[in-house]
């Protein structure tokens, strides 16, 4: 008609009469537990709600055509309910598969009421006597005065109920046509929430890493006085999405998860932080029924003061009040709120119940980059939030340092550097309005110098430690000597780089057979040995991780590592000592794995095994 449409959320649905029995929960009975101890679909429920087919997907008189839901072999189908002619002239017939949903792609569900003009109903199509189709309902001769005068369905009230399924499949670039190549090229988007209608769908493979994007469904509800049925499909499709969620609570309606979003707005060459929540992450966080707190950083070391023991000062309150925690920045609000938690009295009740998520807005976006493709997405704003909307979590490494300070300790998620690689971390920062280029950039002039720095290196190999699922025993203080099962190497070290995870930025694949969670440190060495051409060489491989297995490049697995410069404090080959992209203080540096010791909202496929047998 034209009119412009209002919406209002539901939570739950009820109709004008106040029917308490017209939203009763879906009661646990109305579902089979199967072997895995999971809820089964109620199939039998969802044939009862019939929803109208969308105009969009152009199946005969969308309008008229009715459906329903069917959840089979992990798939959620759109079955026809009613006959009518297809868009192209072909019957569509009752019982046939217009569209397939897959849940692994939705986030959640909702219902809301819609308004319509108050004049407009929702009829269902009819053969007149003639035998031609008609919109006008069929008058049923004989009836009283104070009796319907048809048998069709009429919904002439100023709202309808609509159904919302939030999806965010992965699309697949090679499907594309010239007309969408175009406009991406030209800057335009090439996206739409029309879903593509899809009865043959099969699930992408599972390395594919393809972008998701929007594409929700949303159906009209056939008119009803009865939504009890709409109700219990509406929990039974939101337990879908988050099958773990689901069964590790009794409660039919439990409260929404709070999270807290921590947004850096300065991070990044575009320092877009708070644009990206407001568009992008917060409205798919509440798509997926979580109750959204936002906090904006306004000065350094504003996310680790959000982190500190009971904080009543600030006006989000305490983070051990939240489900959740949503750092969007770069690595460096990483560091700030891990280091923040670790020095809270109650630091190991805390780590081991929040939940954490990041979404990369910075320079670099290691830490970022890492969770997407141990996840086996594609790095981007919507593919982060899409991870922490579905919820499933994996234990992530951090590591402990401890430096010549002996009233400081630096915890990190990221990696270690000294030598070459600090050097352009920290020294291309009179150039960070370039972005992860400048990596690039000053790369090419620490090649071209080549310094070497000289120092003892000492490390415990991983096959030394026999539970790496737990922090090393006995671990000696870096005054002590090292114990006799460390490895220890005397040389000039061009580059030192100790990792926790693939990435170190969006495009440094420094360490590709690093996990998540495996107890170990990735050691990678190129001794003082190596040519300007050679090394040129190992700088090009770190982009996509062909680097190892280049002469003079050197990679051990450890669990703990020490690094002593040979020269002391304020000479110019004594090397910076760089954790996490922050400079500590240089000189003697040890460093050990923390193993498991936060929950990231993650989907690596299976843990690795953290005890030698």
């Amino acid at each position: 008609s034209g009119q412009k449409k209002n919406t209002a959320t539901m939570a739950p649905m009820a109709t004008s009469n106040n029917d308490p029995t017209l939203t009763s929960p879906l009661l646990e009975s109305d579902f089979q537990r199967n072997s895995n101890n999971n809820m089964a679909f109620p199939n039998d429920i969802a044939q009862k709600v019939l929803l109208q087919v969308p105009t969009e997907w152009n199946v005969g008189n969308s309008s008229l055509l009715l459906c329903h839901l069917e959840y089979d072999h992990g798939l959620l189908r759109v079955i026809s309910s009613s006959d009518s002619n297809g868009g192209d002239g072909q019957q569509q017939q009752r019982g046939q598969v217009l569209h397939v949903i897959d849940p692994e792609d939705m986030i959640g569900a909702g219902m809301s009421l819609e308004a319509t003009s108050s004049d407009a109903a929702t009829t269902t199509t009819t053969t007149t006597s003639n035998g031609h189709g008609s919109n006008a309902p069929l008058v049923v001769p004989g009836r009283a005065t104070n009796e319907p005068q048809t048998n069709a369905l009429l919904d002439r009230s100023d709202f309808s109920a609509m159904l919302t399924l939030y999806c965010y499949p992965q699309i697949d670039p090679s499907k594309n046509n010239h007309a969408s190549s175009w406009m991406s090229w030209l800057g335009g988007s090439s996206s739409s929430s029309t879903p593509r209608v899809d009865p043959n769908y099969q699930r992408p493979p599972k390395n594919a890493r393809w972008s998701r994007q929007a594409r929700h469904c949303s159906f009209r509800l056939a008119p009803t006085e009865d939504l009890s049925a709409a109700n219990q499909l509406l929990t039974a499709l939101k337990r879908l999405v988050t099958p773990n969620n689901a069964s590790n609570s009794n409660n039919n309606n439990p409260p929404p998860p709070r999270y807290l979003i921590v947004v850096n707005p300065c991070s990044g060459p575009k320092q877009n932080g708070a644009q990206v929540c407001e568009t992008t992450v917060r409205p798919m966080l509440e798509q997926a029924g979580i109750d959204v707190h936002v906090c904006v950083t306004t000065h350094a070391n504003h996310a680790t003061q959000l982190m500190e023991q009971k904080n009543e000062n600030e006006t989000e309150g305490d983070i051990s009040t939240y489900q959740g925690l949503v750092l969007m920045g770069g690595d460096g609000i990483i560091h700030e709120a891990l280091n923040g938690i670790l020095t809270r009295e109650d630091a190991d009740a805390v780590a081991q119940s929040l939940k954490l998520g990041v979404v990369g807005c910075g320079t670099c976006n290691g830490f970022h980059t890492s969770i997407t493709k141990a996840s086996n997405e594609k790095y981007g704003p919507v593919s982060e939030t899409f991870l922490i909307a579905k919820g499933q979590t994996t234990m992530v490494d951090m590591s402990k340092y401890e430096t010549t300070n002996p009233n400081r300790q630096y915890f990190s998620h990221l990696t270690f550097t000294w030598a070459m690689i600090s050097d352009i971390d920290i020294d291309s920062e009179i150039i960070r309005w370039a972005g992860e280029v400048r990596n690039d950039i000053w790369g090419a002039l620490m090649m071209l110098r080549l310094r070497k720095y000289p120092g003892k290196i000492s490390y415990l190999p991983a096959d030394q430690v026999q539970d790496r699922s737990r922090p090393i025993p006995n671990m000696p203080a870096l005054t002590d000597a090292v114990p006799n099962n460390w490895v220890t190497l005397q040389d000039d070290i061009v580059l030192l780089w100790a990792s926790h995870t693939t990435n170190s930025a969006m495009h440094t694949t420094q360490s590709p057979n690093s996990k998540m969670n495996d107890g170990i440190f990735k050691l990678l060495l190129v001794r003082g040995k190596v040519s300007r051409l050679r090394m040129a060489l190992i700088l090009l491989g770190l982009e996509s991780g062909t680097h190892l297995g280049m002469p003079f490049v050197e990679e051990v697995d450890c669990c703990a590592f020490r690094v002593e410069p040979t020269f002391g404090v304020g000479h110019k080959r004594v090397g910076k000592n760089v954790v996490d992209g922050e400079l500590v203080e240089p000189g003697p540096v040890q460093g050990q794995v923390l193993p498991s010791t936060f929950q990231f909202f993650c989907q690596q496929e299976s843990p690795p095994t953290n005890v030698l047998s």
